[in-house]
């Protein structure tokens, strides 16, 4: 799933096993996150990047977000 826990965006996805990925984009705070999901070649396990940057274990701070990953706002 997608959270945001502790002030911070989580992706731990749970593939379907017929599924190679999916690609989602949300508003955050008035921000543009675009996430896509994708299966590792070679294992099958989920990779997870946030606008283009892999994600980190713990996740990526909220405060944070929009300058570490040069985000969009997101029009009004």
């Amino acid at each position: 799933g997608i959270s945001r826990r502790g002030g911070r965006l989580l992706v731990e996805p749970a593939l379907p096993g017929t599924w190679e990925g999916f690609e989602a984009t949300l508003t955050l705070d008035g921000t543009q996150v675009h996430i896509v999901v994708s299966r590792d070649g070679e294992e099958g396990t989920p990779k997870v990047t946030v606008n283009g940057k892999p994600m980190p274990a713990k996740g990526f701070p909220l405060p944070g977000l929009a300058s570490s990953t040069r985000l969009r706002k997101a029009a009004s």
